[in-house]
């Protein structure tokens, strides 16, 4: 046997030293965004509380979203669905919804909530402006039965919305582009993976839900997402298993709640395989919602406005405004500018361009009028 060279053992030294940093940096070489990551949970379908009903007439009522108290039942099974009856829920509402058997659901969020995400998006988040929740408002609740009414199953109507999509819009294959108007796309009765993730967000959101479109470059795909202020994700597991047969659930966290895909040319709850290690390579826009009135439709800092207050202009986003930057001090038309434009001065408040009086010019940002004879 041969004895090891100090060559060779300094080799071999350095050879270890260097695999141990490239372990150590391995996070470094494949770095992920938080945003990004998504979870994987299994699903655990709860118990449901029944009690079959012998009386076979009972069975042809006519089906409801939400279940009704009946004198057919009795005092402990108080709640009629489809000819079942059921306890009553100590939470929330029993849902009785086409061949399911019912079961509580008290996953209610709070719609002034969803209204502040909303306006939360339009201030701070990239908007998608092909989201167009108010041409498709009525033809929406026209598919979703008993809308209004005192419940607000939320998880449910977009179930609703995504089942009839994936029923009636034929998917066209291809990679996204320019979306075509949701309206189109119901003309059409076929659409790309963006028109159809437009068309559901457009449909989700005018019904109140806060909602994204999420463009995924690597695998050149799109999908809707919808927004659960929850951190309890057991809760939206829970219901999902109503809806689905699916074992496995993907959604994105975020501080206040989680994102859940609704991908109408997929699935619900899961991302297409492919797309799943190009997710750091996405866009996601949002719709958001303007708070302010037709009569103030500029929003600033909290406040909405006729026009943007002095010292602030519109920026990337219609009628939102931001603060000037110092080499633009000055606003005017809602625009920020260096110098009043010649026919304008200052205002009292000595950052906004107004239309000087006639027979008055500009001079040094302040409206003049000069005598006959001289000029500026």
């Amino acid at each position: 046997m041969t004895n090891k060279t100090p060559i060779h053992i300094a080799f071999i030294s350095l050879l270890l030293l260097s695999l141990i940093l490239l372990f150590q940096n391995i996070t470094n070489i494949f770095p992920y965004r938080e945003e990004y990551q998504f979870n994987l949970t299994v699903k655990e379908f709860s118990p449901i509380l029944e009690l079959k009903m012998e009386n076979e007439s009972l069975k042809k009522v006519e089906a409801t979203l939400i279940s009704t108290k009946s004198e057919s039942c009795p005092k402990s099974y108080p709640l009629l669905c489809r000819g079942t009856c059921y306890q009553e829920c100590e939470i929330g509402y029993l849902e009785c919804y086409e061949n399911k058997t019912g079961r509580c659901v008290y996953y209610q969020p709070n719609v002034s909530y969803l209204y502040e995400k909303l306006v939360e998006a339009f201030v701070s988040c990239e908007c998608e402006d092909k989201i167009d929740p108010e041409s498709l408002k009525a033809f929406t609740i026209s598919l979703l039965p008993n809308y209004g009414a005192s419940v607000f199953p939320y998880l449910l109507y977009n179930f609703q919305i995504y089942k009839w999509i994936k029923e009636n819009i034929r998917y066209l294959p291809g990679s996204y582009s320019e979306a075509m108007p949701p309206t189109k796309t119901i003309e059409l009765k076929a659409g790309k993976c963006d028109d159809q993730a437009i068309l559901f967000a457009s449909m989700s959101a005018s019904i109140g839900s806060v909602v994204r479109v999420r463009y995924v470059e690597g695998c050149q795909h799109a999908w809707s997402e919808v927004f659960f202020p929850t951190k309890n994700v057991e809760e939206i597991i829970n219901e999902f298993s109503f809806y689905s047969n699916e074992k496995e659930f993907q959604y994105f966290e975020a501080d206040d709640g989680i994102w859940v895909p609704f991908d109408t040319t997929y699935k619900i709850g899961k991302i297409v395989e492919e797309c799943v290690s190009a997710l750091n390579n996405s866009i996601v826009k949002y719709y958001c919602k303007n708070p302010c009135r037709k009569e103030y439709p500029f929003y600033y800092n909290g406040s909405c406005y006729s026009q943007c207050p002095g010292g602030t202009g519109i920026g990337s986003k219609e009628f939102m405004c931001i603060k000037c930057p110092e080499e633009y001090p000055f606003t005017y038309n809602n625009k920020c500018v260096n110098a009043c434009p010649n026919g304008t001065g200052l205002a009292s408040d000595n950052k906004t361009c107004v239309e000087c009086p006639p027979g008055y010019q500009t001079f040094n940002n302040i409206c003049v009028s000069c005598p006959e004879g001289f000029y500026i």
